[in-house]
């Protein structure tokens, strides 16, 4: 698998272009490019993904402490899954 095809996995394009965020494959360091995510942010949603499987729709995200719903309105338009 070439660098940039995995590249391409742990992210996604929306319908105009931009580079949204996976929650199911990206990396910790890749999360926390998410706005509003640090480094325990981050950490917890690579648990989460490791303890419960992959996220089925970007709300899930909201199942981990510490992320409600005024978080995820400025993570959403960052993510995908």
């Amino acid at each position: 698998i070439s660098e940039k095809q995995t590249e391409v996995e742990q992210t996604g394009l929306d319908t105009n272009g931009t580079t949204k965020i996976d929650l199911n494959h990206a990396t910790k360091e890749q999360l926390m490019d998410i706005p509003g995510v640090g480094e325990a942010k981050a950490s917890a949603i690579v648990l989460y993904r490791e303890e419960h499987g992959l996220f089925q729709k970007i709300e899930d995200v909201m199942n981990i402490t510490g992320i409600k719903e005024g978080m995820f309105q400025k993570m959403k338009d960052s993510i995908t899954v």
